[in-house]
C-alpha cells in the first residue's frame, strides 16, 4: 500500500514537472524554468557582453532557485514541518502568481515563480522505491532507462528490468504532462498554469493518504513492541 501511494505520488509530480516545463517553453519564449544550466550560461554571457540589465535579471532567477533550496534545507533540519505539504503549498502559491504575469512581460522575470517551484519540487519529490528519479526534468531518467534496458537485454537481470520499468514510468508521466500542457496552453494561454493546481490537489490527496497509512501503522508497531 505504501509503495503504491508513493509511486502514484511520484507519477503525479512527474506530470506536474512535465506540465510546467512545457508551459515555460510555450508561454515564456522558449525558456526552460526547471533547471539552471541555460540561465547560468546566459548569466555569464551577459556579464562578458556587458549587458548589466540582462545579467541582473538572470541573477535574480538564480537567486530564487537557490532560495528555494535553502528554505527546504532549513525546514528539513530545523523544523518538524511536513516537507511534502510545504512543497505543494509553495508550488500552489507560485502557480497563482504566475497566472497574473502578462504574456508581454520579460520572460525571464516571469520564470521566477517557476524557478522557485521547480527547485522546491526537485528537493522534496526526487524519486521513489529507492530510485533517485527527478520529477522536473528527464535527461537522467532517460539515461537510467537506457542503461537498465541495455543491461536487461544483455544479462536478463531482474533488477535491471525493475529499474527500467521505474524510469520508464517517470518518462511516460513526465511527457504525459507535456502533452496535457500543450493543449491547455492553447486553450487558456498564460493562465493555463492554474490547471496544474489540479495535479497539486491530487498530490496533496496522496500525501494525506500516506500520512493516514503511517498513522494507522503506529498502534500496530506499539502493540508489537509491547508484546515483546
Amino acid at each position: 500500500m505504501q509503495n503504491k501511494l508513493d509511486l502514484n505520488l511520484h507519477r503525479v509530480m512527474c506530470m506536474t514537472g512535465g506540465f510546467m516545463g512545457a508551459y515555460a517553453i510555450l508561454m515564456r519564449c522558449d525558456n526552460l524554468g526547471s533547471a539552471q544550466t541555460n540561465n547560468l550560461i546566459c548569466l555569464f554571457l551577459n556579464l562578458l557582453g556587458r549587458d548589466l540589465p540582462g545579467f541582473l535579471i538572470r541573477l535574480g532567477g538564480l537567486f530564487f532557485y537557490f532560495l528555494a533550496i535553502e528554505i527546504t534545507v532549513f525546514l528539513d533540519k530545523k523544523t518538524n514541518v511536513s516537507l511534502k505539504k510545504y512543497a505543494l503549498a509553495a508550488e500552489a502559491l507560485c502557480l497563482l502568481i504566475l497566472g497574473f504575469l502578462p504574456l508581454h512581460a520579460n520572460p525571464i522575470i516571469c520564470l521566477y515563480p517557476i524557478f522557485f517551484m521547480m527547485s522546491t519540487q526537485w528537493c522534496v519529490f526526487h524519486g521513489t522505491d529507492g530510485y533517485n528519479s527527478s520529477t522536473i526534468f528527464s535527461t537522467n531518467n532517460f539515461k537510467q532507462f537506457s542503461l537498465s534496458l541495455g543491461s536487461y537485454v544483455l544479462e536478463k537481470d531482474p533488477a535491471s528490468r525493475d529499474k527500467m520499468i521505474m524510469f520508464a514510468n517517470s518518462l511516460i508521466f513526465f511527457h504525459l504532462g507535456v502533452i496535457v500542457s500543450f493543449f491547455v496552453c492553447r486553450l487558456l494561454q498564460v493562465k493555463s498554469c492554474w490547471a496544474a493546481e489540479i495535479l497539486l490537489a491530487a498530490a496533496l490527496y496522496l500525501v494525506l493518504k500516506e500520512e493516514q497509512y503511517e498513522y494507522k501503522k503506529i498502534p500496530e508497531v506499539t502493540a508489537y513492541v509491547s508484546g515483546q
